[in-house]
């Protein structure tokens, strides 16, 4: 039953791989594909493999689709499973030579936090050390890719050194640019760094003026994840969806620049979403707005035009500097702490 189970998440993961982030086709809804998944396993049920009466009943029952595309789904299911296992095989023998490893959802490696989401990966497929994506102690450092290098530097080495210094893992997506300086500043003292791809791991890195940095990441005894399969190349889809893995492994992120637009934004409204804790540099007394600041700006004024609520912009955390950030960090630690009473 376990082999059944792996072998239908490797095809929700490559269904999931072929959709797009924000297609309402009746078939590719993200949403409505997990809850497929979720409960044909409920139900002991291998959709690939069922005749053909039993999975309408089973679309049916769960109200899944509307009667009239049942049919048409089921059609798609069935061709898709003929085509892709050959792939997933091929997939398989790459991994094992590659020692990429493919962790689901139902294994005792897979990170707690990542159920919780709307549409957790089906699959991360993962090198290095990966065991350090259980750490619930982790914080994405992120931002836009054109920063004001001097501040930028400046903030991130406080904030790397500090989460070094309080053992915390740094997260972040390879993008030149504010994720590199969280990745940099991170190994510079010492720290452990996990990468979030939006790409397969047998494809070119990307942004390839990054490769030396990937290689020194996994060095330090740091891991580098994608939930998406291996033979697949960077999409713009991808990488808007691992913004939401960023935000929810750990406890959080640290925004150091951002603009009014863009992947960050997209990544603190799905950090948020989640209720987990989005820390924003507050550059008001350093610097005057300008274009990679114009989103911490916009969040500090409450800017309409950020495309987040009133509600969710207060629950966002300013920070003027690594002593408030150590207040912070502090306050959250001792929410979670036992009582002493002598």
């Amino acid at each position: 039953m376990k082999i059944l189970i792996y072998e239908s998440l490797r095809i929700f993961s490559k269904i999931y791989s072929y959709t797009g982030s924000n297609n309402e086709d009746i078939i590719f809804n993200s949403k409505r594909l997990y809850k497929i998944c979720m409960d044909s396993f409920s139900e002991n049920i291998n959709i690939f493999k069922i005749k053909e009466k039993k999975c309408m009943d089973f679309f049916y029952d769960k109200e899944i689709f509307l009667k009239e595309s049942e049919k048409e789904v089921i059609i798609f299911f069935r061709k898709f499973f003929k085509e892709v296992l050959k792939e997933i095989e091929e997939e398989i023998k790459i991994e094992k030579k590659l020692n990429i490893k493919a962790i689901d959802i139902f294994s005792e490696d897979y990170p707690e936090e990542l159920k919780k989401i709307e549409v957790p990966p089906y699959i991360l497929y993962g090198i290095g050390n990966t065991k350090e994506i259980k750490n619930k102690n982790s914080l994405g450092i992120v931002g836009t890719r054109n920063p004001e290098k001097y501040f930028s530097n400046l903030i991130g080495e406080e904030i790397g050194k500090i989460l070094v210094e309080k053992n915390y893992n740094g997260i972040g997506g390879l993008a030149l640019g504010c994720d590199s300086i969280g990745h940099e500043k991170i190994l510079k003292y010492g720290g452990i760094t996990g990468v979030i791809l939006g790409q397969g791991l047998n494809r070119e890195i990307y942004p390839r003026e990054n490769k030396n940095l990937i290689k020194k990441i996994l060095d330090k005894n740091g891991y580098v994840i994608s939930e998406v399969p291996i033979n697949e190349s960077v999409k713009r889809d991808y990488l808007l969806r691992r913004n939401r893995i960023q935000g929810t492994i750990g406890k959080g992120i640290f925004v150091l620049e951002t603009g009014l637009k863009g992947g960050t934004i997209k990544t603190i409204k799905d950090t948020l979403k989640e209720n987990k804790k989005v820390f924003l540099w507050d550059p008001r007394e350093k610097l005057e707005k300008n274009l990679s600041i114009e989103g911490n700006y916009g969040i500090i004024e409450k800017n309409k035009k950020m495309g987040i609520s009133l509600k969710k912009m207060e629950k966002i955390i300013l920070i003027k500097n690594g002593k408030e950030f150590i207040e912070e960090l502090e306050r959250e630690e001792n929410k979670f702490s036992p009582l002493k009473l002598f």
